[in-house]
Order: C-alpha cells, then sequence, then structure tokens
C-alpha cells in the first residue's frame, strides 16, 4: 500500500506521525506541499526516503478557482506516476475535477472538528466560539463538497484540553486518527454503501461520558 499526504502549513503532525510510526512510514511514499511554511521538512521527508514535491503557487497569477483546479490536475499526475493508493491531505485548498473522479473514495482528509459541525476554515476557532463541550477530529472522504464526505472515524475530547494546552492539544490527537486509519486501509477494513462507511469488525455502540468519572 503506497500513502501520499497533501499539505499546506506547517506539516507538524505529518512530522510527528512519522517520527512516532517506524512501521506505518513506511507506506508513505509521496508528500505533496503547496505552501513555503513546511519546505524546513524537505530534507527529514528525504532522509526517510519520502518524496518531497513543492508547487510553487506563488509565483503565479492566479484566483483561488484556478489555484484548486491547477493543484489538482498536478496532484493527479503525481499520485498516478507514483502509484499511490491513497492520499491523505491536510491542505488548505479544495480538490476538484478529474481528481476526485479517478480517485474517489481514495482521497482522505483530515479536518478538525468533529462533523457535519463546523466545516470550512478555522473548525477550533468556530467551536471555541459556540463554547462546544466536545471536540476533536474527523477523517472522512474527498467529495465535491467542503467538509461533506463520508465519515470514516473521529478522535473525540472534552474542550478541556484546549484551554489547558491550546490548539496542539486538539491536532495531537489526530496522531491517533492517523494511526487508526492506516490500519483499517492496510486491513482493507473500510467499506461504502450509499455515502456511508461501515469499518468491518468496529463496535457502533461504544460510548463513554466526558469527563472520565472513576
Amino acid at each position: 500500500m503506497n500513502i501520499a499526504f497533501y499539505i499546506s502549513r506547517k506539516g507538524g503532525r505529518v512530522e510527528k506521525f512519522l517520527k512516532k510510526n517506524i512501521e506505518l512510514r513506511k507506506k508513505v511514499k509521496v508528500i505533496i506541499s503547496d505552501g513555503e511554511d513546511n519546505l524546513h521538512l524537505k530534507d527529514f521527508f528525504e532522509e526517510l526516503d519520502i518524496k518531497y514535491i513543492y508547487i510553487n503557487f506563488e509565483s503565479l497569477s492566479l484566483d483561488k478557482k484556478e489555484r484548486n483546479e491547477r493543484l489538482s490536475d498536478v496532484m493527479l499526475k503525481i499520485l498516478k506516476e507514483n502509484k499511490i493508493d491513497y492520499c491523505i491531505t491536510f491542505g488548505k485548498h479544495i480538490l476538484k475535477g478529474k481528481l476526485l473522479k479517478d480517485y474517489e473514495n481514495r482521497l482522505i482528509n483530515i479536518h478538525a472538528a468533529l462533523l457535519p459541525s463546523y466545516r470550512g476554515r478555522k473548525p477550533i476557532d468556530q467551536a471555541v466560539s459556540d463554547n462546544a463541550f466536545i471536540v476533536g477530529s474527523t477523517a472522512h472522504f474527498i467529495d465535491e463538497g467542503t467538509d461533506t464526505g463520508p465519515i470514516i472515524l473521529n478522535v473525540v475530547q472534552n474542550m478541556e484540553g484546549f484551554y489547558e494546552g491550546g490548539y496542539d492539544k486538539i491536532l495531537d490527537s489526530q496522531l491517533l486518527l492517523l494511526e487508526k486509519l492506516f490500519l483499517l486501509l492496510e486491513e482493507n477494513r473500510i467499506t461504502l454503501k450509499d455515502k456511508k462507511v461501515k469499518i468491518i469488525g468496529a463496535n457502533y455502540n461504544y460510548y463513554m461520558t466526558f469527563p472520565k468519572i472513576d
């Protein structure tokens, strides 16, 4: 199984994931970046034998729609050339066009909210503004909408973690999400019917209280 990541910003969660998971990182073949904020990670990725491809849009006079379309076309070419099975995205641009068709149900976004709540930009800030009690992150397949694709799994925590540890407290929980996701993909346990995900062998009746009370 060959995995690619698409990142836009600092790439901190991807860096932490690769440092922590020695076996799982062997499946990661390509990092696609469209942001200068993670250029400092190029040597780190390449030391792990992971190809780092930086797409510089800053020098091009493109509007938002053109950028999304151009990025999607370039990404499709890269994914096919490197025989990528799944691409996991942390990127800021909305993917479009033939990429969505050719990689249907193989593009997975990691979103810092419990979808379908708080779609779009700055989801943690949206949750804080609403004084949300429960927060977390979602892994979901990408479709033509914005954060509307079928949900695969969530990681959940109480908002108190944000007040104690800031954004990293919420975002670092995505490491667990990635670990579970890699294993589910490797074991081929993710099924999709009528735009709804069902994980083979998963317990969908699991629940707990927040806060945890002994």
